[in-house]
């Protein structure tokens, strides 16, 4: 078979090397462009160019190869294009190039562990096996249908360099049996079982500090995950050391440390740590603007004090907006700060300030809140839409990025918040979830987009606020995170902060069946939305993976019970995809859904998603569809488009600014 082969690090090298020693033709190599490498920024090509180079292939490197790559590739004569670790997602053009489309190279055995980096999070994780998948590309992340699998076990000496090897060794054989039972038509394709799925994020460098508050072994499988890259880090007296390898270890001191504390530190014994059940030894380690090496060695040199904490600080600090004022007052009472003290840091934080503006209060006060932080999310970019519609992109402490939304009606200001970084749902119209779940938002955190948007529109407390009403819309799914949005619900409402009213906000599901039920249990009143978004389970599974675990009539039967113990009506939101979801059939199928139920439907064209290929119905035929729907009878409105010239639909600025600018730092 002629083969265009696409891949870029050396997992992707060994697999073309044998693919190129086999009886096939692989008539183009695609790669990422060539990369600036260490200290003096050396311009250095992918391995796979330098293999492809060297045997005469032509080599096509693509800034985005769903925009400048289509035409070139089209004119490649080829029977299959191959994938392993190329990292981009393909368009539907790329995909249909070739006859027989696109095969990836996967290194996990599929559905666990769809996204990058799956050696790295299976050894941070503990697994005990691994495996290769190979499968068919279709648009998405890794959730085609299946080729061939092998699993293998990870052994106590693997490395992430080992799997690695072996994996793609493993995976280069799977690929030949494969390619020869497509070549032969002998060949099945195995749906994956959505309900097995795991997603996890890429690897970034702002995730290397080493937590000390979990075990000790999960601390050890964190050192050995990220030992490649980006590697574990702690901090040594201001100087940022890299841990490329931790071991658990029986070492007793004779009292009780902290968290992160240095318990050993002598050049026999080596650098023993505090973990939150134990302790490890940072047995390989390298200093800033040093080399690697033992931390006996390290220690021949360099005096550690016992009882140092050497987990970063950034990433310790608590986020005070998360406490309640009573919570706030006990957290800062050891600090000597109590009384109107607390009263006055509560009302400045709700104000939107950072310490250093907080006129009230001494240096000596701010000296000690800066064991703290003060503003959890801040502005790192805004765009604003011909409707007033102003689109956020907020940083938070670790330089995660998530989004938020302003959107002026004349009733008052409403924001959109997000409530995780990324999302685990899978839903296939929105962008929040194309690199999966990175982490839950705390309550501070979500809290923190109310109060920036509030100080930047000039709002104050009490009568001056700007903002009147919310919506849990944004990035992530509310209710995966229920403990730090419900707290957030409270934080809110409390009459000395911002003091919105429950009944002014509203929480968008895709629809947790068991979380909806605990909402009304919790006796929160808020306006409950259901992103529906298809009439029967049927289309509902084509377009949200989370059908697959909750059908209608369970979603239905909970949102009665909420219904029943709130007294509020429930909303319906319906995203119009064209051809899918939006034909006259659809319309009367939605309204015997709702027969019987005090529901509203909140119909929605599409904003479209360039990676998700799909298109949204056209404002004419939904503006038919809500006709349509209210002429039976049933209540529903088409939503105004806001922001839609400026990313308007949920994590579309943030993928944006991610594929323009890569990690923040």
């Amino acid at each position: 078979m002629k083969i265009i082969f696409m891949g870029t690090p050396h997992y992707a090298e060994i697999i073309l090397q044998k693919l190129i020693d086999s009886r096939h033709q692989v008539v183009a190599v695609v790669c990422q462009p060539d990369k600036p490498v260490g200290r003096k920024q050396v311009l250095t090509p992918p391995e796979t160019k330098v293999l492809a180079q060297k045997n005469g292939i032509p080599v096509y490197q693509f800034k985005k190869i769903r925009i400048d790559g289509v035409e070139p590739l089209k004119k490649i004569d080829a029977d299959i294009m191959i994938t392993a670790a190329y990292g981009q997602i393909l368009s539907q053009e790329v995909l249909d190039i070739t006859k027989f489309g696109v095969y990836n190279v996967h290194a996990s055995v599929l559905p666990k562990y769809r996204g990058s980096s799956p050696i790295q999070w299976s050894l941070i994780n503990g697994e005990k096996t691994i495996g290769v998948t190979i499968l068919k590309t279709l648009a998405g992340l890794d959730n085609g249908p299946l080729l061939l699998t092998k699993e293998i076990d990870i052994l106590p000496e693997d490395s992430v360099e080992s799997l690695m090897d072996k994996l793609a060794n493993i995976g280069a054989d799977l690929l030949l049996k494969g390619l020869d039972e497509l070549e032969s038509g002998n060949y099945k394709l195995v749906p994956q079982d959505e309900n097995e799925m795991t997603y996890f994020p890429m690897l970034k460098k702002e995730m290397s500090p080493i937590d000390f508050n979990k075990s000790a072994e999960t601390v050890s499988n964190f050192v050995r995950g990220m030992a490649e890259w980006p590697v574990a880090t702690v901090n040594i007296y201001g100087s940022i050391t890299k841990v490329f390898k931790a071991v658990e270890t029986n070492y007793l001191p004779e009292k009780n440390y902290a968290n992160g504390e240095v318990v050993c530190a002598n050049n026999k014994q080596g650098l023993i740590v505090k973990c939150g059940n134990g302790f490890v030894r940072l047995f390989e380690i390298q200093p800033q603007n040093s080399k690697k090496m033992k931390d006996t060695d390290f220690l021949n040199g360099k005096k550690v004090e016992v009882g140092l904490n050497i987990m970063q600080n950034r990433w310790c600090m608590e986020c005070l907006l998360d406490y309640s004022k009573e919570e706030m007052a006990k957290a800062l009472e050891p600090f000597d700060i109590k009384g109107f003290r607390v009263n006055q840091i509560y009302t400045a934080l709700y104000q939107g300030k950072a310490f250093t503006e907080m006129t009230t209060i001494s240096a000596l006060t701010k000296q000690k809140l800066q064991m703290f932080t003060s503003q959890p999310v801040t502005i790192l970019d805004k765009k604003m839409a011909h409707d007033g519609t102003i689109k956020f992109l907020f940083k938070l402490v670790d330089n995660n990025i998530v989004e938020g939304v302003l959107m002026k009606y004349k009733y008052g200001n409403t924001i959109c918040v997000s409530t995780q970084v990324g999302c685990r749902m899978g839903c296939k119209f929105c962008a929040s979830t194309l690199h999966g779940l990175v982490r839950n938002l705390s309550a501070g955190e979500i809290l923190g987009q109310v109060i920036t948007v509030n100080k930047f529109l000039g709002g104050k407390l009490g009568e001056g606020r700007k903002i009147t009403n919310i919506v849990l819309m944004g990035s992530g799914e509310p209710l995966d995170n229920y403990d730090n949005v419900t707290k957030f619900i409270k934080l809110v409402c409390q009459p000395d902060g911002l003091n919105i009213s429950e009944r002014n906000i509203s929480l968008s599901t895709c629809g947790i069946v068991e979380k909806i039920k605990q909402l009304a249990d919790d006796n929160f009143k808020i306006t409950l939305t259901i992103s529906l978004h298809a009439p029967n389970d049927k289309k509902r599974k084509e377009l949200m993976p989370i059908a697959n675990k909750y059908s209608i009539s369970q979603i239905i039967k909970a949102c009665k019970y909420y219904f029943k113990k709130t007294k509020r009506r429930v909303v319906f939101e319906y995203v119009l995809v064209k051809d899918k979801n939006d034909s006259f059939e659809d319309a009367k199928e939605l309204v015997a859904l709702m027969k019987g139920f005090s529901s509203h439907i909140n119909v929605i064209p599409l904003n479209s998603v360039e990676e998700r290929n799909l298109i949204g119905t056209n404002r004419e035929n939904a503006k038919k569809f809500v006709d349509t729907l209210n002429r039976l009878g049933q209540s529903a409105t088409l939503r105004r488009t806001l922001g839609e010239d400026i990313d308007g639909a949920c994590g579309q600025l943030r993928q944006k600014y991610i594929d323009n600018n890569g990690n923040i730092n």
